[in-house]
């Protein structure tokens, strides 16, 4: 959860709609620094929507990192190569 100062009693380890909205800005600002993949460098509003597989509402930890994952497999970063190595890429 992005609303919170850290880890709260009120986390419900899973992100929504509007807590994504609120923090794209940091997501890119981190893709951009620390954290340099394609999927947190391009985030947009949509990609929730891309994120959100089951169409529950809700991205979950599983679903956020198969978006991080698909987005350097399709764009063959040395972390996408090496996270498709010898496997399906979109798992």
């Amino acid at each position: 959860d992005g609303c919170s100062d850290g880890t709260t009693a009120t986390d419900d380890r899973r992100i929504s709609r509007e807590e994504w909205e609120e923090g794209i800005e940091k997501v890119v600002a981190a893709g951009l620094s620390w954290a340099p993949y394609v999927a947190l460098r391009s985030a947009t509003s949509a990609s929730f929507d891309e994120m959100d597989s089951n169409g529950g509402g809700y991205v979950l930890l599983i679903e956020f990192c198969a978006w991080l994952k698909a987005a350097e497999v399709e764009a063959a970063t040395p972390a996408g190569l090496a996270l498709a190595a010898g496997g399906d890429a979109t798992r």
